[in-house]
């Protein structure tokens, strides 16, 4: 008896000083603090990188089933959207920036309204920015995100020393797809704006958001993770058993749900895997802004 009670003490003190919590105080505080973040000019640096999955299906052979690889990690820059170390600037009045910490290759975006201005350095393709700031323009969106996570299923709490991490598991469709808009020929011919659902186009199967909070209450630092599917690679692989293509092809849902819905396992066949990790600022960088102005001198010109 006195030997299982001396090991039971040894096994409690041996354990990390983490704890989880559905409690929903915990998960009100992290709303608070989220909506807090739209009543000031809020400066995040970090780094915007990108994974790209495989999940090969090896049928009967020696591994048998479904796994999710990591095959290659990209950051630094690459040929269609820019991958590295960036600082975002969201102002209270709506205005998104977005510059990286290299010059070259580098891009200096900044956004208000339906205005838009990037500069950018690069040595072989131009980068596109167009889904990087439409991503964006959704995370920094503070009350939209402070009440997803509200309405969030899945939140874990872990302390770590003074400071509380939240997990959020947040609906995929709260970021927004890939189907490009209408045409401007047509759009000039009077037809309707309409989204078509293209299952082709990969979108977003998990969305997750880890929020750090320090003892003040403070949201101090963000992490996203936005997994995404590849309806390609779902079309090749059922081509390679003999399948064609046609059961990618399902209508009756958002693009997400065709591709998962086409999976026997009720899974999506993984592609690029981008997560965004941020550190919260006290405030923005000279580099920001300085380049905010000399945005807003370039727009006044053009007007």
């Amino acid at each position: 008896m006195n030997r299982f009670f001396l090991g039971l003490a040894f096994a409690t003190l041996s354990m990390p000083q983490i704890s989880f919590s559905q409690d929903a105080g915990s998960k009100s505080d992290l709303v608070a603090a989220i909506n807090k973040l739209s009543q000031r000019d809020v400066s995040l640096v970090g780094s915007i990188d990108e994974e790209l999955q495989e999940q090969p299906d090896v049928g009967g052979g020696i591994a048998g089933g479904m796994q999710r690889i990591v095959i290659s990690s990209m950051s630094g820059g690459s040929p269609e959207e820019y991958r590295g170390d960036v600082e975002v600037m969201s102002a209270k009045s709506g205005e998104l920036v977005v510059t990286s910490k290299e010059d070259l290759p580098g891009i200096k975006v900044y956004k208000s309204g339906e205005e838009v201005l990037c500069l950018q350095a690069h040595t072989k393709e131009a980068y596109t920015t167009a889904k990087l700031m439409s991503n964006l323009a959704k995370l920094v969106d503070w009350n939209a995100l402070g009440s997803a996570v509200e309405s969030a299923s899945k939140v874990r709490s872990s302390v770590k020393g003074k400071n509380t991490e939240f997990r959020v598991v947040l609906d995929s469709e709260f970021i927004p797809d890939e189907t490009p808009p209408l045409p401007p020929g047509l759009a000039a011919a009077g037809l309707p704006n309409i989204k078509i659902g293209n299952p082709m186009i990969p979108t977003v199967v998990e969305f997750t958001a880890t929020f750090t909070m320090n003892a003040a209450k403070e949201i101090v630092g963000i992490e996203y993770s936005l997994q995404y599917n590849d309806p390609m690679k779902a079309i090749m692989a059922n081509a390679m058993k003999g399948g064609g293509g046609a059961a990618i092809v399902q209508f009756g849902g958002g693009p997400g749900k065709q591709a998962k819905a086409a999976k026997p396992d009720g899974e999506a066949d993984l592609g690029k895997l981008i997560v965004y990790d941020f550190d919260v600022a006290a405030k923005p960088s000279e580099k920001v802004s300085e380049f905010v102005s000399q945005a807003k001198a370039m727009l006044k010109k053009r007007k």
